[in-house]
């Protein structure tokens, strides 16, 4: 099976699409990071490498917000809408500590965040021992990726080949104003950046785990 061409656009959500919106989706090669990505063109579907009822990280708890426990949680895909609605999230703390935590509300703030006011946390002391966890849902709460778009996480460490040879692995993926950008840790050390623009990006291919570049064009 040939490997799927990306729209190469991106949601950022931990991983919705882009081109377009980028609500509770993927990206296009072009994802949590951590939503969606997007890629060029589409091939068959392939399967995602994990099951679905995987966590996509979402964002991660900052400052408190106001002085009744509320956090502000800055998301990794700015425009992302998958915590609007939620009912119950995963928080997990900065030393690997888990639990799940029923949501009272949650509404936009500035700045790519969200504010969130979950059931256990009324006072700024308890909001502040939640700061720095990362906030996640599972990946059916999410909508799923339509043609040629991929969730970014399923995009991180997968191996990237250019010209049949592997150069890197992909770290994560960037969400530039201009457009979403792989970020590959070299296999000879140092980052590379390639944009998910059909112009760098040939193909990806999920069951394999690889994505194909077209070009490096001057970005070496």
């Amino acid at each position: 099976m040939p490997p799927r061409r990306p729209a190469l656009r991106a949601h950022r959500t931990g991983q919705a699409p882009r081109p377009a919106a980028r609500p509770r989706a993927p990206v296009r090669p072009g994802a949590g990071a951590r939503e969606v990505a997007s890629s060029p063109a589409a091939g068959p579907a392939a399967p995602a490498p994990r099951g679905s009822e995987d966590l996509v990280e979402l964002g991660r708890v900052g400052r408190p917000h106001g002085t009744r426990g509320a956090v502000r949680v800055q998301l990794h895909n700015p425009a992302s809408e998958a915590l609007a609605g939620a009912r119950m999230v995963r928080l997990v703390m900065p030393d690997g500590a888990s639990e799940e935590r029923r949501v009272r509300s949650s509404y936009p703030a500035s700045r790519g965040a969200v504010v969130l006011e979950l059931f256990g946390s009324d006072t700024v002391e308890s909001a502040q021992q939640l700061r720095g966890a990362t906030v996640s849902l599972p990946r059916t709460e999410l909508a799923p990726a339509a043609e040629g778009e991929f969730y970014a996480c399923d995009l991180e460490g997968c191996r990237v080949v250019f010209a049949g040879e592997p150069i890197g692995t992909v770290v994560r993926v960037a969400f530039y104003p201009s457009c979403d950008v792989l970020i590959i840790a070299r296999s000879g050390g140092g980052e590379l950046e390639v944009p998910l623009l059909d112009g760098f990006v040939a193909g990806v291919d999920l069951g394999a785990r690889t994505v194909e570049l077209r070009s490096l064009g001057d970005l070496e």
